[in-house]
């Protein structure tokens, strides 16, 4: 059930009563949320803030608070250069536009680099090819998103006139105050935006890791591509046993601590918890108060699985594929980096004029 508090203290404050009498909150009630929206014009800065009181079944009552500050209408005040904005920030909207536009551009390329192979199940077999994917998926999807909260940012009552109605406040007689409070529902708004930020930063994310594809044309430099490719291939074992040991410590701790602590509600959680745990992120005390003796001996087992066997098996399947990739390296003929280099920039070249030529054909 949605309930809007009217605007002002002394409404919202009425409001609240009424609810209280009504019983809007009895022992049936599983959660509270209560949203809030905020505009700074001194900084053109609007802030989203979430309060949760959840209801535990164990009697307790858990309180958090989630706030979130964007400048949401960044783009369309750039652009429009509009208040303390200069051309510099202009230019950061269009040049981050032009990066959507590449991607497009980057799209046509992959889909045609797709018929060169059987069917795309043989393309995606391709390592490399997948995070080409995976980077155009990821920018499209930024794009749709930033579309999105943008065209409702724009949509929304101007908070600019927020100013002018305040200058005249400060000018205007006691009796004569002016009331400026508007509720603007921007959750959906932030949570577009914080998933455009998400996916945009993966998307950079794996165009910087790509680099690693263009350094393998030299063996000094393929050190780190050649070590994932043998760590891969032996690491898979350790993965399903880690799997097995977290999986089950995750269930134990869910089912004796789940209805006390909030890190082991529901399973998933769980998952978190101990996952965190293994850097030595927990709360050995809170363990102890509600199980002093099985938590505490479950959680010291859980660390030495984990800490002093599982990382060990890892580390030293990383250790001896590192030690394969040198002694590799050693027996290969003696190269010349700055040749490599300069193959590569030529490669990178020769394939962008040929690229232009052919669509200038086309």
């Amino acid at each position: 059930q949605v309930y809007d508090l009217r605007l002002g203290e002394r409404l919202s404050r009425a409001d609240l009563a009424a609810l209280r009498r009504a019983g809007f909150v009895d022992n049936r009630t599983r959660a509270v949320f209560a949203d809030l929206s905020w505009y700074n014009p001194n900084v053109d800065m609007f802030t989203n803030a979430r309060l949760a009181f959840e209801f535990l079944p164990s009697g307790k009552m858990r309180p958090t608070v989630s706030v979130d500050s964007a400048p949401l209408l960044y783009d369309a005040r750039a652009l429009a250069a509009d208040g303390h904005y200069t051309s510099y920030d202009c230019c950061v909207v269009l040049m981050e536009f032009a990066l959507y536009a590449m991607s497009f551009w980057y799209l046509v390329r992959v889909t045609e680099d797709v018929t060169d192979y059987a069917s795309l199940r043989a393309y995606l077999a391709v390592g490399w090819n997948c995070a080409d994917v995976a980077s155009v998926l990821c920018f499209v999807v930024a794009l749709v998103l930033r579309l999105w909260w943008m065209l409702r940012m724009l949509s929304a009552p101007d908070p600019g006139g927020y100013q002018d109605r305040i200058d005249a406040e400060e000018i205007a007689d006691d009796d004569a105050r002016l009331g400026f409070d508007e509720y603007l529902r921007l959750r959906l708004t932030f949570q577009g935006y914080r998933y455009f930020r998400n996916f945009l930063a993966a998307g950079v994310l794996v165009n910087f890791i790509k680099a690693f594809k263009f350094l393998s044309v030299s063996k000094q430099l393929s050190q780190f591509t050649e070590t994932i490719y043998v760590v891969s291939a032996e690491v898979l074992n350790v993965v399903l046993i880690l799997v097995i040991i977290l999986v089950g410590f995750a269930i134990a701790f869910h089912i004796s601590l789940g209805h006390a602590l909030p890190g082991y509600r529901t399973f998933f959680d769980s998952i978190l918890t101990l996952t965190l745990v293994v850097f030595g992120d927990f709360d050995l005390e809170a363990i102890i108060a509600v199980a002093p003796s099985l938590g505490l001996a479950t959680m010291l087992l859980y660390v030495m699985l984990m800490t002093f066997i599982i990382l060990t098996m890892f580390l030293k399947i990383i250790d001896v594929s590192y030690g394969a990739v040198l002694e590799n390296l050693e027996d290969a003929e003696h190269e010349d980096l700055a040749r490599d280099l300069r193959l590569a920039l030529h490669r990178v070249a020769y394939d962008a004029y040929w690229t232009v030529q052919i669509r200038w054909t086309l």
